[in-house]
């Protein structure tokens, strides 16, 4: 029977944490979530077996906690039996390289970081659940002695050094190499089962169950430390590591500690954070980078912990030191220094600590402690460069944008400007060359009146027909490229400055109004252009509509000569867009060539009809400003389908029964 119900309820409530935690694991194997299964990406993850067996540690010990009779504690001996037989087989599996497919013998293995065999729990694991069965057979038939006791003191080893392995930085602990390979919550629950064991043992003492306290105490707070800089944001770093240090203040029982870190080159000291009791007065004023002396440093390296009395070694302290501790009435200080690479890295320093003499455990606590706390302002440094360098880059692309914008503006004044400038020496081209056939005309109708010797009026007319006319005619062509590429032109420096009108449109009606506008080409054709059907969707009327024309318009004038032109138009409404194809019977376009039509001036070179290369890149670019998407399908002598995808709306489905 348990000595105090204060150790009942300590043993009680490790056991629903171990069983709380196992089941909390076991919901992440079935959810699939490796936060709770793994905690950080980079540790071992816990395995199935592994928290099915601490939910069954838990029962078993509870049970225990209980008192029950013997016959009512069957289950401690169910409990028992069951996890030796599973850490014992698992060691067999380990010991004769066996496989008895017992790992993945509830849950498929999905997690495979640091698993060599997968839902096979760690060497250390599987020994400590064999270890934890034996103390419950041993209970089931009321054995109790010191080896129960000693069971549980190699749990709390076990656990505590691979736990300690991982808050202090260094992973896994490398004290017993990968035998004591196991997951972050694997070794704290162990450390918190083997107290629950030790208390279990009726031969310990009073002063055994203070130590026990102040080891819960100083693994609660270590744990509670440890997590809270877990995904700290950068603002918050600075607030957690004074409230951990007012955690580690009441640990050690102080009036006072100031966080430290020392410079590179050991010759000085900068205060990070301080807390104080009321009782102690401190000047917080001076809180600058102080020297720190050879000889200090000579004793922090010396000495894992450090107690002097400021009152007899002042004489070794540096003035700013002194007018910081005369006024504060400190009578005692205890220092203690993290190391890496026989340099000092930061220190605590205690002020006034009410024991007289610090334990090997205390001290060791500390250092964990303050290796925290340097992770957490490295951590905090490196966030704040990384928060700097995406502020200047975001200054650099707002720069960069606006010289973008102003360069794209000037871009469009010039072609506009172009565009327009050229248009009046062209009119004046076209005047000219319609005077020239006028007068070609009348040059002409002169010869045939005038009596000329046949030889010269050979002549004359040789050079009215094949040089005069040929000429002119050839103008007359380039005349007419040329007023189409600048039209084209004008309409691309348009799109950029376009403001879009969008609205709900009736496609039917648009569809129908783009053929008739191209009715006399498609009766001319002998064209047959079906609308199969024709969803609605949101657009600027004017802009689909020339899209719309553009593509069919290309489908007449890229047609096959060898038979007679049929548009085939479909629509169709997928789950968040609605899929237009404009499909026909034409030349086709080579399969190099399907990406390269968008591009500006291209023309497909099997054609025989004359273009600017300017409507698919314009239909192209309107897209676009409707974040919608246009591509083709096609082959040579086939034909070509062209797939127009629009975006809907989440009230769009509401919109389109309505319309129906």
């Amino acid at each position: 029977m348990l000595k105090s119900k204060r150790m009942q309820n300590i043993v009680q409530q490790i056991c629903l944490l171990s069983f709380f935690l196992g089941s909390v694991v076991i919901i992440g194997w079935y959810i699939g979530s490796s936060r709770l299964v793994q905690l950080s990406p980079t540790f071992m993850p816990m395995q199935y077996n592994t928290a099915l067996s601490f939910v069954l540690c838990a029962i078993g010990i509870f049970t225990v906690s209980l008192d029950l009779k013997q016959k009512k504690q069957k289950i401690i001996f169910f409990c028992g039996v069951t996890l030796f037989a599973v850490g014992s087989l698992t060691l067999l599996q380990y010991i004769f390289d066996l496989n008895l497919h017992i790992d993945e013998l509830f849950m498929k293995h999905y997690i495979f970081v640091h698993t060599p065999h997968p839902g096979r729990m760690a060497p250390s694991t599987a020994f400590c659940f064999t270890l934890i069965g034996l103390v419950l057979i041993f209970r089931y038939f009321s054995i109790y002695s010191i080896y129960t006791a000693l069971l549980g003191s190699i749990l709390l080893g076990i656990g505590s050094i691979t736990f300690l392995g991982y808050v202090s930085g260094l992973g896994t602990a490398y004290l017993g190499g990968s035998l004591l390979h196991m997951a972050m919550h694997t070794s704290f629950l162990f450390m918190c089962l083997g107290v629950a064991v030790i208390i279990l043992d009726n031969s310990y003492h009073i002063s055994l169950q203070q130590k026990l306290e102040e080891q819960l105490l100083a693994e609660h707070t270590l744990v509670k430390i440890s997590t809270r800089f877990v995904g700290a944001r950068l603002e918050d770093i600075d607030k957690r590591i004074e409230q951990s240090l007012e955690e580690v203040l009441y640990y050690i029982g102080a009036q006072g500690a100031c966080f430290f870190i020392v410079s590179d080159n050991q010759t000085s000291i900068s205060i990070e954070h301080m807390v104080c009791k009321n009782s102690l007065d401190i000047d917080k004023s001076w809180i600058s980078d102080m020297p720190l002396s050879e000889h200090w440093v000579k004793k922090l390296k010396e000495q894992e912990a450090l107690r002097w009395n400021p009152q007899e070694e002042l004489g070794e302290l540096n003035e700013t030191f002194q007018k910081f501790i005369l006024p504060s009435k400190i009578d005692s200080v205890l220092d203690v220094s993290v190391q890496k690479e026989d340099k000092i890295v930061a220190i605590i320093s205690f002020l006034n600590p009410q024991k007289k003499e610090s334990t090997s455990s205390e001290i060791n606590f500390i250092k964990l402690v303050t290796s925290m706390f340097v992770n957490a302002l490295q951590e905090k440094n490196i966030k704040l460069q990384i928060k700097n360098m995406n502020e200047e880059l975001l200054v650099k692309i707002e720069k960069r944008t606006q010289k973008l914008k102003l360069a794209n503006e000037d871009l469009h004044n010039i072609v506009h400007l172009i565009s327009h400038d050229l248009r009046s020496p062209l009119v004046n081209i076209i005047g000219y060359s319609g005077e020239l056939v006028l007068a070609s005309q009348k040059l002409e109708a002169i010869i045939t009146e005038t009596s000329l010797p046949l030889d010269v009026k050979k002549e004359l007319d040789d050079l009215l027909e094949e040089d005069i006319k040929d000429s002119l005619h050839y103008i007359d062509i380039a005349i007419k490229k040329m007023d189409k590429l600048l039209e084209g032109m004008l309409q691309l420096s348009k799109l950029d400055r376009l403001t879009l009108a969008k609205e709900h449109l009736d496609m039917k009606k648009l569809l129908h109004s783009v053929l008739d506008s191209i009715h006399f080409q498609r009766k001319k054709m002998g064209a047959v252009v079906e609308i199969r059907s024709a969803i609605n969707i949101h657009g600027d009327e004017v802009l689909i509509n020339q899209v719309f024309s553009n593509i069919i318009e290309n489908s007449l004038k890229y047609r096959s000569e060898s038979r007679p032109l049929h548009i085939q138009i479909s629509s169709e409404m997928q789950e968040s867009s609605v899929v237009y194809c404009i499909e026909d019977n034409g030349i086709g376009i080579a399969t190099k060539n399907q990406e390269k039509i968008f591009e500006l001036f291209f023309r497909e070179s099997n054609s025989k009809e004359t273009g600017d290369g300017l409507g698919l890149n314009i239909v192209q670019r309107i897209l676009k400003y409707h974040d919608a998407k246009i591509w083709v399908k096609s082959e040579l002598n086939v034909g070509s389908s062209f797939f127009l995808e629009f975006p809907v709306s989440s009230t769009y489905n509401e919109e389109i029964s309505q319309d129906q």
